[in-house]
């Protein structure tokens, strides 16, 4: 399910806690169900790569959703100084963070 209600979201940014890759920052927070968002700031570029992170995003997180379990409610913030992203590497991290997430969520 996505994360689209801008009370949702403020709220998640201002009570979440937050973990940090190479890519993205993940801000986090136990919940009762699964929802995510994905943002992707102007400056990263036109629309279409921007539309393009977003995809790579929700396909990572959809393949290692597993991991999480149902009951956490978590935003995505890709960092501008990203260039190019590939599903592995995305992979790779998303992966390695939601380890982290599922072992703190307990």
């Amino acid at each position: 399910m996505s994360l689209k209600s801008r009370l949702e979201i403020d709220r998640l940014f201002k009570s979440g806690r937050r973990l940090s890759g190479d890519y993205f920052t993940l801000v986090w927070e136990k919940n009762e169900k699964f929802s995510y968002g994905v943002f992707v700031p102007k400056n990263y570029g036109p629309a279409v790569k921007r539309n393009r992170a977003k995809r790579l995003f929700r396909e990572a997180i959809r393949v290692n959703r597993h991991i999480l379990g149902d009951n956490v409610r978590m935003a995505v913030l890709l960092k501008v100084s990203t260039q190019d992203l590939d599903l592995n590497s995305l992979n790779g991290e998303i992966e390695q963070l939601f380890r982290v997430i599922e072992s703190r969520a307990k």
